[in-house]
């Protein structure tokens, strides 16, 4: 089967403390068209989620200005990267022709409540203390999820990377994040369509079934990874189709729930 390379631009903004080399899986099966915008500074310690969106998608508005007008271009966001770029949508002056949603939510209803009781205690943390916490946690978390040296390592190092001030305005600004929905559109500029996947035993966004499209049944949080074929197939699909490319005669990828170790001795080795 040939590559799985994207026909149009796909902007995906990452969670909580990652970055760009969070979608490392993606870049590698679909190509230079996935890209990920640098994240900007909160305005405030205490700037809310729907505030921070917009002002950053002034910057996305800029990059799409750039693209080619005769083709579509697509918005994605992973777990917080999500809430975010559903706050973006009404911002945007040129719309994504449709959002995908990686571990993520629809709605504040979706949020479980140890995201909030946690952002009372990582509130009164020094920024230093904070930023060793979530350095240690990164290989339990990696190792709940499934997943291998690489993603291990690659969630180590955006760790150490993360500014602790930073860390402290997202953990809050998610956990008093307040959203019923997108808003409706009219006239000549409808919402884009909104596609979901999620891990069914994802612990940190449980899963709401009725707003997923993409169900993987062994996925927990880090899905992008841990199922990064299903998740590149899906996010394929859906462009090619958007772009008006058919591709139902291409082979399908099988779901590699059954190529994920889980190897708990990764935890001594960062």
């Amino acid at each position: 089967m040939r590559e799985l390379t994207l026909p149009a631009p796909l902007l995906l903004l990452p969670g909580l403390g990652a970055d760009g080399s969070l979608f490392t899986p993606q870049r590698d099966a679909l190509g230079d068209a996935v890209r990920t915008p640098d994240w900007i500074a909160p305005a405030s310690p205490n700037e809310d989620l729907g505030r921070y969106a917009e002002r950053w998608a002034a910057t996305i508005n800029e990059t799409a200005a750039a693209f080619d007008r005769d083709r579509p271009w697509f918005l994605g966001g992973m777990s917080m990267g999500g809430m975010i770029a559903l706050e973006m949508l009404p911002h945007l002056t040129r719309p994504p022709a449709a959002l995908f949603l990686i571990s993520s939510c629809r709605a504040t209803v979706a949020l479980p409540r140890l995201i909030r009781l946690g952002s009372v205690f990582t509130g009164r943390m020094p920024a230093g203390l904070l930023h060793k916490v979530i350095r240690w946690m990164a290989v339990p978390f990696a190792v709940r999820d499934g997943a291998d040296d690489d993603v291990a390592r690659r969630l180590v190092e955006m760790a150490r990377a993360s500014d602790p001030e930073h860390l402290r305005w997202a953990i809050g600004a998610v956990a008093e994040w307040t959203y019923a929905g997108p808003p409706a559109r009219s006239g000549e500029r409808p919402a884009p369509p909104i596609f979901q996947a999620h891990g069914r035993r994802d612990w940190l966004i449980p899963l709401r079934e009725d707003d997923c499209e993409l169900v993987i049944d062994r996925g927990r949080h880090l899905i992008n990874s841990s199922h990064a074929k299903t998740v590149n197939r899906w996010l394929y699909d859906h462009v090619t189709r958007l772009c008006g490319i058919d591709e139902s005669g291409e082979p399908r990828v099988e779901d590699p729930d059954e190529t994920v170790m889980r190897r708990p001795e990764l935890a001594t080795r960062f």
